[in-house]
């Protein structure tokens, strides 16, 4: 979404004056924040925000009425899959967004959701590494984002293959078998409120309509 980025100008007679900035040995720190201090649920923080951009994708790419898949952690397969169908990215777009605090490329719409560049960083919330597989016209490229022994983190190509037809991104991210029950829980109440349903492999007897409770002496409120 576009964000108001005002430029304001400062008028002073004051003879000594500084910016605002980051010293480069304090980087780390301020990068472990966001990844460790942003998001006090971390299971709902990775769902939401790679299933907005997702969304966003597709917003993108003129498909917004198809769904989103999302492939919850089982016990047989303890991995969060979080795929789209949209336009992908190029490699240096990969570079850009997955590593640069800051970089979005949603900021010339109102129609997408996301902007402020932190999002699809969600996964290092969760774990130390997470995987991105871009399927592109030509090729299909694999991407692994880990965190290194700098604390900053690195993302680096892992492996490239023929395209087989589609596009879009895919984001996996293993999970600790004892969350499988949180994700499912937090998959339940995030996708109720989405207008178009993600094709999500939850049990069959369970509902993503949101669910409405009655209160009131006649049953008149929700």
């Amino acid at each position: 979404m576009k964000l108001d980025t005002n430029n304001r100008t400062v008028d002073t007679d004051i003879g000594k004056a500084g910016s605002f900035g980051i010293k480069t040995e304090n980087m780390s720190h301020i990068i472990d924040i966001l990844r460790n201090k942003l998001y006090t649920n971390k299971p709902l923080a990775v769902l939401r925000e790679y299933s907005i951009n997702a969304v966003d994708a597709h917003i993108a790419k003129d498909i917004p009425l198809t769904p989103i898949k999302v492939t919850l952690p089982t016990m047989e397969s303890p991995t969060l899959s979080i795929r789209d169908y949209g336009n992908g990215l190029d490699d240096d777009e990969i570079l850009d967004t997955y590593i640069m605090y800051g970089s979005s490329t949603k900021r010339d719409s109102n129609s997408q959701t996301g902007g402020l560049g932190l999002g699809c960083k969600a996964g290092f919330a969760y774990g130390d590494m997470f995987n991105i597989i871009n399927y592109g016209v030509n090729k299909i490229t694999h991407w692994c984002a880990a965190i290194d022994e700098s604390n900053l983190g690195s993302i680096y190509k892992t492996a490239e293959q023929p395209a087989d037809g589609t596009s879009g991104v895919e984001i996996r991210i293993a999970v600790d078998l004892a969350d499988r029950g949180k994700f499912q829980q937090e998959a339940k109440r995030l996708f109720a409120f989405f207008d178009v349903k993600p094709d999500v492999n939850l049990p069959e007897d369970a509902s993503l309509d949101l669910e409405v409770q009655l209160y009131g002496d006649n049953h008149d409120w929700l």
